[in-house]
């Protein structure tokens, strides 16, 4: 099995360090930023299966980069994990996300992790690596 890793995308760094954690309690593998910008730059060099995204960033809203990531990589999973009240239909996010997780509650994040080998794989979904990934060339 690959090593699984995930991005977090998130601007305050206790909540930041949390986050870390779990993923270390599970040993996951993870990569930390608090842009965008970053995000991308991050995206240039590795595709995560998983993004822990917050919806206020010093550079802008995850609900605008979540567009940008379901256009450009449709095999990563999303977790917007916001204290923002996000109505998810309105936002047309259904099937953009895998879930929508109201801070400060971790719970969600837990089950999330703890179910995810039962998520469908990338090339189940898509036959979608980043290398072969048809949004992705």
């Amino acid at each position: 099995m690959e090593e699984e890793e995930v991005l977090i995308v998130e601007d305050d760094p206790d909540i930041q360090l949390l986050l870390e954690s779990v993923f270390d309690f599970y040993k996951i593998h993870h990569f930390s930023v608090g842009t965008i910008a970053l995000a991308k730059q991050r995206l240039e060099n590795s595709i995560p299966e998983l993004i822990v995204l917050d919806n206020c960033l010093p550079d802008g809203k995850g609900l605008d980069f979540i567009d940008f990531l379901y256009e450009n990589f449709p095999c990563i999973r999303i977790v917007l994990y916001t204290g923002d009240y996000v109505d998810i239909n309105q936002r047309n996010l259904e099937g953009k996300i895998l879930l929508y997780a109201p801070k400060p509650s971790l719970n969600p994040i837990f089950e999330t992790i703890e179910n995810r080998k039962n998520w469908p794989s990338c090339a189940e979904l898509y036959k979608c690596f980043p290398q072969s990934c048809p949004k992705f060339e």
